[in-house]
C-alpha cells in the first residue's frame, strides 16, 4: 500500500518509494478523494507509528511474516542479528526462509523448510520454540537464537505469525 506524503495541487504527489520519494501522477477523481480523507491517512499514519514505536520496543528481535512466510516487519533488534542497517529495507517482502539458514545444533545441517519452527507454527497453528543457528544467506554469520515462532490467528484463520529471537551466548 502507497500512503502519499503531499498531494500537489497540480495532480502530482510524493509517495515514499524505498529511501527515496517519487512523483506521482494523481487523477482529479483520485486528488479529491485523497484530500477528503487527510484525516483518515493522518490517523492510519499516526497508528503506524505508534504500532513500529510499540514494536521496536520490545527489546528482542521481533519479525512479523503473513501466511507465506514473507517478512511484513522486522525491528531494529532483528535488522541488527541479520546484519542490515535501520534503514535498509531488503527484508520487507522477502520469504524468511529464503533469507536466513536454520541450522540444526544436533547435527549441524540446515534445517528444511517445513522443519524450521516459524513454518511449523504456521502449520500446526500453535507456538514452538528451539534453539538454533542462523545466518543470513547474504552473510557467513552465524548466530545462536533461542527462536520463538508464535501464530497469529484472525477470523479462526492462520494470517502469519511473529518470530522472536533471542540471542544466546556461546
Amino acid at each position: 500500500m502507497v500512503v502519499l506524503s503531499a498531494v500537489l495541487s497540480n495532480g502530482y504527489a510524493v509517495a515514499p518509494s524505498g529511501r527515496q520519494s517519487a512523483i506521482v501522477f494523481v487523477p482529479d477523481n483520485l486528488k479529491r478523494c485523497i484530500l477528503n480523507n487527510m484525516d483518515v491517512i493522518e490517523t492510519f499514519n499516526k497508528v503506524r507509528e505508534e504500532y513500529e514505536n510499540a514494536l521496536s520496543s520490545f527489546g528482542r528481535a521481533m519479525i512479523l511474516i503473513d501466511q507465506n512466510s514473507n517478512i511484513i516487519y522486522a525491528n531494529r533488534e532483528a535488522k541488527e542479528i541479520l546484519s542490515t542497517s535501520d534503514s535498509d529495507d531488503r527484508l520487507t517482502g522477502k520469504k524468511w526462509t529464503s533469507i536466513v539458514e536454520t541450522t540444526s545444533l544436533a547435527t549441524g545441517g540446515t534445517l528444511d523448510e517445513k522443519d524450521r519452527p516459524s513454518a511449523a507454527a504456521l502449520l500446526a497453528a500453535q507456538a514452538t520454540s528451539r534453539i538454533f543457528f542462523i545466518s543470513p544467506t547474504y552473510t557467513s554469520e552465524r548466530t545462536l537464537v533461542a527462536l520463538t515462532a508464535v501464530p497469529l490467528i484472525l477470523g479462526g484463520e492462520i494470517a502469519g505469525g511473529i518470530i522472536i529471537l533471542n540471542i544466546k551466548v556461546q
